[in-house]
């Protein structure tokens, strides 16, 4: 999952007749940047996802 976060990134959601621009997180980390924040994304099959906004060290 590393490119997530990359501008005009979208994986495959179930959703391939909807259009998606793919910035959603792009954005979402840019602001995170500017507030000296981090976001890290764990996700497994079947179990769901799990979003971490952290402090940056």
């Amino acid at each position: 999952m590393p490119r997530i976060f990359e501008e005009g990134f979208t994986g495959f959601n179930g959703h391939e007749h909807q259009k998606a621009t793919g910035l959603g997180l792009y954005m979402t980390k840019q602001v995170l940047d500017s507030l000296n924040l981090n976001i890290s994304i764990k996700s497994q099959i079947e179990q769901g996802t799990q979003v971490f906004i952290t402090p940056q060290k």
